[in-house]
Protein backbone atom coordinates (compact mmCIF):
# COMPACT_ATOMS: atom_id res chain seq x y z
CA UNK A 1 0.00 0.00 0.00
CA UNK A 2 1.19 3.33 -0.75
CA UNK A 3 0.80 6.39 1.03
CA UNK A 4 1.81 9.76 0.86
CA UNK A 5 2.15 12.31 4.16
CA UNK A 6 2.97 15.77 4.82
CA UNK A 7 3.82 16.94 8.30
CA UNK A 8 5.75 19.18 10.57
CA UNK A 9 8.29 18.35 13.47
CA UNK A 10 9.60 20.03 16.24
CA UNK A 11 12.10 18.20 18.24
CA UNK A 12 12.37 19.64 21.67
CA UNK A 13 14.65 18.69 24.69
CA UNK A 14 11.16 18.03 26.11
CA UNK A 15 8.89 17.12 23.41
CA UNK A 16 8.42 16.18 19.95
CA UNK A 17 5.91 18.18 18.31
CA UNK A 18 4.44 17.09 15.27
CA UNK A 19 1.48 17.96 12.64
CA UNK A 20 0.90 15.09 10.38
CA UNK A 21 -2.23 15.15 8.17
CA UNK A 22 -3.61 18.10 9.93
CA UNK A 23 -3.23 15.68 13.10
CA UNK A 24 -1.20 16.97 16.39
CA UNK A 25 0.79 15.12 18.30
CA UNK A 26 2.57 15.66 21.24
CA UNK A 27 5.66 13.07 22.55
CA UNK A 28 7.87 13.33 25.52
CA UNK A 29 11.21 13.15 23.40
CA UNK A 30 12.33 10.30 24.35
CA UNK A 31 13.48 6.72 22.86
CA UNK A 32 14.12 3.29 25.00
CA UNK A 33 16.25 0.58 23.28
CA UNK A 34 14.37 -3.05 23.96
CA UNK A 35 15.81 -6.70 23.89
CA UNK A 36 12.62 -8.19 23.56
CA UNK A 37 9.11 -7.21 22.45
CA UNK A 38 6.83 -5.63 25.86
CA UNK A 39 3.74 -7.24 24.55
CA UNK A 40 2.22 -10.71 25.39
CA UNK A 41 -0.45 -10.55 23.33
CA UNK A 42 -2.02 -8.45 20.29
CA UNK A 43 -3.52 -5.04 20.98
CA UNK A 44 -7.30 -4.52 20.04
CA UNK A 45 -6.78 -2.44 17.03
CA UNK A 46 -10.09 -1.23 17.22
CA UNK A 47 -8.76 0.77 20.53
CA UNK A 48 -5.07 1.19 19.96
CA UNK A 49 -6.19 3.26 15.82
CA UNK A 50 -8.34 5.50 17.76
CA UNK A 51 -6.77 9.04 17.44
CA UNK A 52 -3.52 9.14 19.16
CA UNK A 53 -3.98 5.87 21.38
CA UNK A 54 -1.33 4.11 19.21
CA UNK A 55 1.18 6.83 20.49
CA UNK A 56 0.96 5.73 24.06
CA UNK A 57 2.73 2.55 23.54
CA UNK A 58 4.65 2.76 20.40
CA UNK A 59 6.79 0.55 19.42
CA UNK A 60 9.02 -0.01 16.45
CA UNK A 61 11.97 -1.53 14.92
CA UNK A 62 14.43 0.30 13.26
CA UNK A 63 16.51 -0.43 10.37
CA UNK A 64 18.49 2.60 9.05
CA UNK A 65 21.67 4.13 7.72
CA UNK A 66 21.47 7.37 9.40
CA UNK A 67 21.51 5.69 13.35
CA UNK A 68 24.49 4.39 15.13
CA UNK A 69 21.85 1.46 16.63
CA UNK A 70 19.20 -0.25 14.00
CA UNK A 71 16.92 -2.12 17.04
CA UNK A 72 14.19 -2.40 18.58
CA UNK A 73 12.98 1.03 20.41
CA UNK A 74 9.70 2.28 22.37
CA UNK A 75 8.98 5.82 21.76
CA UNK A 76 8.35 8.25 23.76
CA UNK A 77 5.45 7.72 26.11
CA UNK A 78 5.99 4.35 25.94
CA UNK A 79 9.46 4.99 26.52
CA UNK A 80 9.39 6.89 30.04
CA UNK A 81 7.14 4.53 31.30
CA UNK A 82 8.37 2.01 33.66
CA UNK A 83 12.10 1.45 34.93
CA UNK A 84 13.55 1.21 31.57
CA UNK A 85 16.79 3.41 30.84
CA UNK A 86 15.76 6.22 27.98
CA UNK A 87 17.97 8.46 26.41
CA UNK A 88 17.17 11.93 25.26
CA UNK A 89 18.33 15.14 23.69
CA UNK A 90 21.09 16.28 25.68
CA UNK A 91 20.08 19.82 27.53
CA UNK A 92 23.72 21.26 26.55
CA UNK A 93 23.19 20.38 22.94
CA UNK A 94 23.47 23.84 21.07
CA UNK A 95 27.84 23.19 21.07
CA UNK A 96 29.38 22.40 18.01
CA UNK A 97 30.31 18.64 19.00
CA UNK A 98 26.95 18.00 20.70
CA UNK A 99 24.52 19.99 18.16
CA UNK A 100 21.03 18.21 17.74
CA UNK A 101 21.76 17.90 13.77
CA UNK A 102 24.17 15.07 15.55
CA UNK A 103 21.93 13.20 17.72
CA UNK A 104 19.86 9.72 16.66
CA UNK A 105 17.07 11.04 19.20
CA UNK A 106 15.44 13.42 16.37
CA UNK A 107 15.77 10.39 13.52
CA UNK A 108 14.62 8.06 15.70
CA UNK A 109 11.45 9.52 16.45
CA UNK A 110 10.47 11.67 13.81
CA UNK A 111 10.89 8.67 11.42
CA UNK A 112 8.96 6.60 13.61
CA UNK A 113 6.20 8.95 14.04
CA UNK A 114 5.72 9.35 10.19
CA UNK A 115 5.75 5.67 10.23
CA UNK A 116 3.06 5.61 13.13
CA UNK A 117 0.81 8.31 10.98
CA UNK A 118 1.02 5.89 7.91
CA UNK A 119 -0.48 2.97 9.57
CA UNK A 120 -3.55 5.00 11.45
CA UNK A 121 -4.22 6.48 7.55
CA UNK A 122 -3.64 2.98 6.16
CA UNK A 123 -6.18 1.34 8.84
CA UNK A 124 -8.62 4.32 8.59
CA UNK A 125 -8.53 4.63 4.78
CA UNK A 126 -9.64 0.20 4.58
CA UNK A 127 -10.69 -0.70 7.96
CA UNK A 128 -7.76 -3.30 7.76
CA UNK A 129 -4.24 -3.47 8.91
CA UNK A 130 -1.75 -3.76 5.84
CA UNK A 131 1.60 -5.76 5.92
CA UNK A 132 3.30 -3.56 4.26
CA UNK A 133 3.38 0.48 3.23
CA UNK A 134 5.53 2.67 1.14
CA UNK A 135 5.42 5.92 2.74
CA UNK A 136 7.02 9.18 1.14
CA UNK A 137 6.98 12.02 3.10
CA UNK A 138 7.71 16.01 3.00
CA UNK A 139 8.33 17.42 6.21
CA UNK A 140 9.63 21.04 7.65
CA UNK A 141 12.12 21.11 10.62
CA UNK A 142 14.11 23.39 12.54
CA UNK A 143 17.76 23.48 13.96
CA UNK A 144 18.58 25.68 16.94
CA UNK A 145 19.36 29.46 15.85
CA UNK A 146 23.06 28.88 17.04
CA UNK A 147 23.09 25.71 15.09
CA UNK A 148 21.41 26.93 11.85
CA UNK A 149 23.21 27.91 8.81
CA UNK A 150 22.92 26.59 5.62
CA UNK A 151 25.28 23.64 5.26
CA UNK A 152 24.01 22.17 8.82
CA UNK A 153 20.59 22.30 8.02
CA UNK A 154 21.70 20.65 4.60
CA UNK A 155 23.32 17.77 7.09
CA UNK A 156 20.40 17.68 9.14
CA UNK A 157 17.69 17.09 6.04
CA UNK A 158 19.90 14.96 4.51
CA UNK A 159 19.73 12.76 7.06
CA UNK A 160 15.99 12.22 6.59
CA UNK A 161 16.30 12.15 2.62
CA UNK A 162 19.96 10.80 1.57
CA UNK A 163 18.38 7.02 2.34
CA UNK A 164 15.32 4.87 2.82
CA UNK A 165 14.35 4.39 6.51
CA UNK A 166 12.98 0.69 7.29
CA UNK A 167 10.50 0.62 10.28
CA UNK A 168 8.06 -2.21 11.57
CA UNK A 169 5.48 -0.82 13.71
CA UNK A 170 4.87 -3.35 16.26
CA UNK A 171 0.88 -3.89 17.45
CA UNK A 172 1.57 -6.72 19.90
CA UNK A 173 2.93 -10.09 20.51
CA UNK A 174 2.57 -10.99 16.37
CA UNK A 175 0.87 -8.09 14.81
CA UNK A 176 3.21 -5.49 12.89
CA UNK A 177 3.28 -3.49 9.84
CA UNK A 178 6.32 -2.93 7.61
CA UNK A 179 6.67 0.85 6.40
CA UNK A 180 9.50 2.03 3.96
CA UNK A 181 9.62 5.39 4.97
CA UNK A 182 11.46 7.72 2.17
CA UNK A 183 11.42 11.81 2.64
CA UNK A 184 11.25 13.08 -0.71
CA UNK A 185 11.83 17.12 0.78
CA UNK A 186 12.47 18.04 3.75
CA UNK A 187 12.52 22.35 4.72
CA UNK A 188 14.79 23.05 7.80
CA UNK A 189 14.02 26.35 9.46
CA UNK A 190 15.88 28.51 12.16
CA UNK A 191 14.00 27.42 14.94
CA UNK A 192 11.37 29.80 16.75
CA UNK A 193 11.73 31.89 13.40
CA UNK A 194 8.54 30.90 12.19
CA UNK A 195 6.11 31.84 15.34
CA UNK A 196 4.71 34.55 13.69
CA UNK A 197 3.01 32.91 11.37
CA UNK A 198 0.98 31.43 14.19
CA UNK A 199 0.51 34.82 16.05
CA UNK A 200 -1.04 36.03 12.55
CA UNK A 201 -2.82 33.18 11.91
CA UNK A 202 -4.79 30.63 13.90
CA UNK A 203 -5.25 26.11 12.94
CA UNK A 204 -7.78 27.74 11.12
CA UNK A 205 -5.64 29.86 8.69
CA UNK A 206 -7.86 32.88 9.80
CA UNK A 207 -6.26 35.89 11.39
CA UNK A 208 -6.00 35.31 15.10
CA UNK A 209 -8.58 37.42 17.59
CA UNK A 210 -9.65 36.73 21.16
CA UNK A 211 -8.11 35.48 24.19
CA UNK A 212 -4.80 35.41 22.81
CA UNK A 213 -4.09 39.38 22.58
CA UNK A 214 -6.18 39.60 26.06
CA UNK A 215 -3.30 40.24 28.61
CA UNK A 216 -1.59 42.86 25.75
CA UNK A 217 -4.30 44.72 24.72
CA UNK A 218 -4.90 45.34 29.01
CA UNK A 219 -1.40 46.12 29.07
CA UNK A 220 -1.28 48.42 26.65
CA UNK A 221 -4.96 49.88 26.50
CA UNK A 222 -3.90 53.47 26.58
CA UNK A 223 -1.09 53.48 23.62
CA UNK A 224 -3.85 51.79 21.22
CA UNK A 225 -6.61 53.77 22.14
CA UNK A 226 -4.03 56.46 20.64
CA UNK A 227 -2.76 54.24 18.12
CA UNK A 228 -7.01 54.07 17.23
CA UNK A 229 -7.22 50.37 17.56
CA UNK A 230 -10.19 48.90 19.56
CA UNK A 231 -9.14 45.06 19.33
CA UNK A 232 -6.01 43.29 18.68
CA UNK A 233 -5.26 40.92 15.82
CA UNK A 234 -2.69 38.83 14.58
CA UNK A 235 -2.04 41.55 11.84
CA UNK A 236 -1.03 43.97 14.31
CA UNK A 237 2.07 42.25 14.89
CA UNK A 238 3.24 41.65 11.04
CA UNK A 239 5.13 44.70 10.58
CA UNK A 240 6.93 44.65 13.83
CA UNK A 241 10.11 43.67 13.84
CA UNK A 242 9.74 40.90 17.28
CA UNK A 243 12.49 39.65 19.15
CA UNK A 244 11.44 36.23 20.61
CA UNK A 245 11.96 34.62 23.30
CA UNK A 246 11.45 30.49 22.77
CA UNK A 247 11.92 29.17 26.08
CA UNK A 248 12.38 25.18 26.23
CA UNK A 249 13.87 22.69 28.60
CA UNK A 250 17.59 23.33 27.68
CA UNK A 251 17.61 26.32 25.54
CA UNK A 252 15.91 29.67 25.14
CA UNK A 253 16.07 30.58 21.42
CA UNK A 254 16.37 34.76 21.01
CA UNK A 255 15.74 35.42 16.91
CA UNK A 256 14.70 38.64 15.67
CA UNK A 257 11.56 38.48 12.58
CA UNK A 258 11.02 41.58 10.78
CA UNK A 259 7.19 40.77 10.23
CA UNK A 260 7.78 37.35 8.99
CA UNK A 261 11.27 37.09 7.89
CA UNK A 262 14.19 36.55 10.07
CA UNK A 263 17.23 38.89 10.80
CA UNK A 264 19.58 36.54 9.31
CA UNK A 265 22.49 38.70 11.30
CA UNK A 266 19.98 38.54 14.47
CA UNK A 267 20.46 34.79 15.71
CA UNK A 268 21.36 34.42 19.31
CA UNK A 269 20.11 31.87 21.94
CA UNK A 270 20.95 30.62 25.53
CA UNK A 271 21.43 27.42 27.53
CA UNK A 272 18.17 28.54 29.87
CA UNK A 273 15.68 26.42 30.46
CA UNK A 274 13.15 24.63 33.00
CA UNK A 275 15.13 21.30 31.97
CA UNK A 276 17.86 23.26 34.27
CA UNK A 277 15.65 23.88 37.38
CA UNK A 278 14.43 20.35 37.20
CA UNK A 279 17.86 18.69 36.90
CA UNK A 280 19.00 20.40 40.26
CA UNK A 281 16.31 19.39 42.03
CA UNK A 282 16.13 15.61 40.69
CA UNK A 283 17.55 14.21 43.93
CA UNK A 284 15.81 15.88 46.16
CA UNK A 285 12.65 14.96 44.52
CA UNK A 286 13.51 11.26 44.60
CA UNK A 287 14.04 11.55 48.38
CA UNK A 288 10.23 13.60 49.14
CA UNK A 289 8.42 10.67 47.14
CA UNK A 290 10.56 7.79 47.67
CA UNK A 291 11.87 6.72 44.61
CA UNK A 292 14.68 5.48 43.23
CA UNK A 293 14.54 6.63 40.11
CA UNK A 294 13.42 9.77 38.42
CA UNK A 295 14.30 11.36 35.28
CA UNK A 296 13.96 14.50 33.97
CA UNK A 297 10.75 13.75 31.89
CA UNK A 298 9.31 12.02 34.95
CA UNK A 299 9.74 14.78 36.85
CA UNK A 300 8.57 17.57 33.58
CA UNK A 301 5.77 15.29 33.46
CA UNK A 302 4.41 15.94 37.24
CA UNK A 303 4.83 19.62 36.61
CA UNK A 304 2.86 19.99 34.05
CA UNK A 305 0.14 18.03 35.80
CA UNK A 306 -1.26 19.72 37.97
CA UNK A 307 -3.15 17.29 39.28
CA UNK A 308 -0.39 14.35 39.79
CA UNK A 309 -0.39 13.72 43.20
CA UNK A 310 3.68 14.82 43.66
CA UNK A 311 2.95 17.96 41.66
CA UNK A 312 2.68 20.06 45.08
CA UNK A 313 6.06 18.79 45.93
CA UNK A 314 7.91 19.35 42.68
CA UNK A 315 6.97 22.48 42.78
CA UNK A 316 7.62 23.57 46.33
CA UNK A 317 11.12 21.95 45.08
CA UNK A 318 11.56 24.28 41.59
CA UNK A 319 10.66 27.00 43.16
CA UNK A 320 14.25 28.57 43.72
CA UNK A 321 15.96 27.44 40.50
CA UNK A 322 13.21 28.85 38.12
CA UNK A 323 13.45 32.24 40.13
CA UNK A 324 17.13 31.63 38.88
CA UNK A 325 16.70 30.60 35.46
CA UNK A 326 13.96 33.74 34.99
CA UNK A 327 16.76 35.70 36.20
CA UNK A 328 19.38 34.72 33.34
CA UNK A 329 16.47 34.99 30.74
CA UNK A 330 15.51 38.62 31.61
CA UNK A 331 19.39 39.11 31.87
CA UNK A 332 20.21 37.39 28.52
CA UNK A 333 16.99 39.06 26.46
CA UNK A 334 18.58 42.62 28.20
CA UNK A 335 21.94 41.74 26.63
CA UNK A 336 20.19 40.53 22.94
CA UNK A 337 18.03 44.13 23.47
CA UNK A 338 20.61 46.27 23.51
CA UNK A 339 22.65 44.19 20.74
CA UNK A 340 19.65 45.24 18.76
CA UNK A 341 20.16 49.18 19.97
CA UNK A 342 16.40 48.54 21.28
CA UNK A 343 15.30 48.42 17.69
CA UNK A 344 12.63 46.29 18.73
CA UNK A 345 8.94 47.13 18.46
CA UNK A 346 7.73 43.96 20.61
CA UNK A 347 9.32 41.25 22.74
CA UNK A 348 7.37 37.82 22.08
CA UNK A 349 7.52 35.14 24.96
CA UNK A 350 6.57 31.53 24.26
CA UNK A 351 7.54 28.02 24.50
CA UNK A 352 6.91 24.89 27.01
CA UNK A 353 9.24 26.60 29.68
CA UNK A 354 7.79 29.99 29.76
CA UNK A 355 5.22 28.57 31.00
CA UNK A 356 6.39 27.21 34.08
CA UNK A 357 8.59 30.53 34.25
CA UNK A 358 5.73 32.95 33.89
CA UNK A 359 5.46 33.95 37.68
CA UNK A 360 8.86 34.96 38.07
CA UNK A 361 9.58 36.10 34.30
CA UNK A 362 6.99 38.07 33.15
CA UNK A 363 7.17 41.18 36.23
CA UNK A 364 10.90 41.53 35.50
CA UNK A 365 10.48 40.82 31.69
CA UNK A 366 7.75 43.76 31.76
CA UNK A 367 9.63 46.22 33.74
CA UNK A 368 12.77 45.59 31.38
CA UNK A 369 10.87 45.81 28.25
CA UNK A 370 8.63 49.80 29.42
CA UNK A 371 12.07 50.86 30.00
CA UNK A 372 13.25 50.42 26.71
CA UNK A 373 10.36 51.82 25.14
CA UNK A 374 9.23 48.37 24.04
CA UNK A 375 5.64 46.25 24.06
CA UNK A 376 5.57 42.31 25.45
CA UNK A 377 3.06 40.08 24.24
CA UNK A 378 3.39 36.60 26.60
CA UNK A 379 1.29 34.24 24.86
CA UNK A 380 -0.95 32.27 26.67
CA UNK A 381 -0.15 28.66 28.78
CA UNK A 382 -2.98 26.77 25.68
CA UNK A 383 -0.96 27.98 22.86
CA UNK A 384 2.78 28.63 24.72
CA UNK A 385 4.51 25.36 23.83
CA UNK A 386 2.79 24.76 20.44
CA UNK A 387 2.98 27.84 18.98
CA UNK A 388 6.36 27.39 16.62
CA UNK A 389 5.29 24.20 16.10
CA UNK A 390 1.57 25.95 14.66
CA UNK A 391 3.81 28.33 12.81
CA UNK A 392 5.85 26.10 10.75
CA UNK A 393 2.32 24.12 9.85
CA UNK A 394 0.99 27.28 8.73
CA UNK A 395 3.93 27.45 6.03
CA UNK A 396 3.22 24.11 5.13
CA UNK A 397 -0.54 24.39 4.52
CA UNK A 398 -0.61 27.55 2.82
CA UNK A 399 0.73 27.13 -0.44
CA UNK A 400 4.72 28.65 0.74
CA UNK A 401 6.00 24.93 1.36
CA UNK A 402 4.83 24.09 -2.04
CA UNK A 403 6.92 27.19 -3.31
CA UNK A 404 10.40 26.21 -1.80
CA UNK A 405 10.11 22.52 -2.88
CA UNK A 406 9.26 23.55 -6.05
CA UNK A 407 12.19 26.64 -6.02
CA UNK A 408 14.95 23.68 -4.78
CA UNK A 409 14.07 21.02 -6.75
CA UNK A 410 14.16 23.37 -9.90
CA UNK A 411 17.55 24.92 -8.23
CA UNK A 412 18.83 21.58 -8.43
CA UNK A 413 18.10 20.15 -11.81
CA UNK A 414 20.11 23.46 -12.91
Amino acid sequence: MEIELKGVVDVGNSEHGSFIDEEMMLQPSTISKLRKKPFYEDLDLSVVMAKDKLFEELVVEIDSPEIKTSAMYSIGQAAIEGQRHYTHTNLRGSSEEKGKRFSDVPIIMTVATFAARAVQKAYKNSGELPTAISLTADMITGLPVREYNQSNAQYFAERFTKHQHNVKVLLGAQQSVEVAVNFDFVKVFPEASTAMWAIWKDRKKEVRTGYFFKEFEEAYAEKLKLEGIKEVDGSYFIDKRVLHMDIGEGTTEFPITNGLVPDQKMTNGSDNGIGYAIESILEEYRSKVKLNKAQRHNVSKVLKDKKHKYHKVAMELIEGPLEGQAEDIVNAAAGYMTDANNEIDVVVVYGGGSILLKEYLYPALLEECEDRGIMLLYIPETDAATLYLEGLNVILTNGAFDALKKKALETSKG
